[in-house]
């Protein structure tokens, strides 16, 4: 047997409710504990320094292959390894 349902209730009556408080959270001042921050700050600096490994090898390879027709034995690899960490 189906039981008939109230609407649910306007959202506007609850706004001009003298009790409720406006939600104050300034983004500015927190941000987290400065562990996560560290951290962040750490892995970006990991990462950017592992795109800047992967760039000098492939580039390394490709100029070693182009100009030398010598490829490094070593570059493909560490290019794959590299962008397997990214």
């Amino acid at each position: 047997m189906d039981t008939p349902h109230s609407p649910p209730p306007d959202p506007s009556e609850f706004l001009d409710d003298p009790r409720r408080q406006p939600l104050e959270i300034d983004t500015q001042q927190r941000r987290g504990p400065a562990v996560f921050r560290w951290l962040t700050i750490g892995m970006e600096h990991l990462i950017a320094a592992l795109l800047v490994a992967l760039i000098v090898s492939v580039s390394a390879n490709v100029i070693g292959r182009a100009l030398l027709n010598h490829s490094l034995p070593w570059a493909d690899e560490l290019a794959r390894m590299l962008f397997i960490w990214l």
